[in-house]
């Protein structure tokens, strides 16, 4: 797994410049979260590959990763190329990939120190979190972008669908503002 977030942060290094973004401060701080989640994931999968606290890390790692290639590549897709590149459509689709990342990293608090639930009353409070009907909100919209062919990527190669939802996407704003 550590092997895959590599290879795709390469691919980060490749189509980051073609944004002609530059590295921005953000960037950075990415970078940062990336590293540290990736390390702390792969020394606690490395030692101790029955805790579930490294492969979770990891599974952070590898949804942030994969959704900043997505909004990268979207990017460069739908601003630069005009849509007209392949699998513009599956970095869209993959783009909101941070929503697990964000379930995940929530899964680590509760798992933390030791990879177990702290106490039993706490287990249908993770199924509560795990389903969280949000987790596939962002997926859902992004499909109906796609399916449509209403995809409109922002300057941070984001779909401007998720940051201003409307219609039947309107219910995605008002589970982000509680």
């Amino acid at each position: 797994m550590g092997v895959l977030i590599v290879v795709m942060l390469a691919g980060l290094g490749v189509g980051g410049p073609a944004e002609h973004r530059g590295l921005q401060l953000s960037r950075l701080g990415e970078i940062a979260l990336f590293l540290g989640f990736g390390l702390v994931g792969v020394i606690v999968a490395w030692h101790q590959p029955r805790n579930p606290m490294g492969w979770v890390l990891l599974g952070v790692t590898f949804f942030l990763v994969l959704s900043s290639l997505g909004s990268v590549y979207a990017y460069v897709d739908y601003r630069l190329h005009g849509g007209r590149l392949p699998l513009g459509w599956l970095a869209v689709l993959v783009d909101p990939s941070w929503a697990p990342a964000i379930v995940l990293a929530g899964l680590a608090v509760m798992l933390f120190p030791d990879g177990r639930i702290l106490a039993s009353w706490w287990r249908p409070t993770l199924w509560a979190y795990l389903g969280a009907l949000w987790l596939g909100g962002a997926f859902a919209i992004s499909l109906g972008a796609v399916i449509g062919h209403h995809v409109i990527i922002d300057s941070s190669g984001g779909l401007t669908s998720l940051d201003n939802p409307t219609g039947s996407s309107a219910w995605w704003a008002c589970s982000r503002e509680h």
